[in-house]
């Protein structure tokens, strides 16, 4: 069981992430594997944006350890996105290496 985690894209391992004195993730664990389709249903505050900030490398966790695979590449649009002109938000995705994921 310990080497399934290689055919995972993104795995977090034990992570515990606070902000604050409010701890928000504590022994989180999880695998994301290539073509798996995942949703996270959630309160306010429960840490999903969280979850996705540590799968895409823009926090660290306190404790744990994120491991993406190699040439991964991450597409994403921010929670709080603005807009401006007439062209619609799928044509705004972002990426984490800063690259437009569509390739232009």
């Amino acid at each position: 069981m310990e080497g399934l985690w290689l055919l995972a894209i993104v795995v977090l391992q034990d992570i515990h992430k606070s902000f604050g004195p409010e701890v928000v993730l504590d022994h989180l664990d999880l695998q994301l594997h290539a073509g798996e389709k995942v949703g996270m249903v959630g309160a306010n505050g429960s840490g999903k944006t969280t979850i996705l900030n540590l799968i895409t490398g823009q926090i660290t966790p306190d404790i744990g350890r994120v491991i993406r695979q190699k040439g991964l590449r991450i597409g994403y649009l921010p929670q709080e996105a603005t807009f401006s002109g007439e062209r619609p938000p799928c044509d705004f995705p972002s990426s984490v290496d800063g690259r437009n994921p569509r390739g232009s």
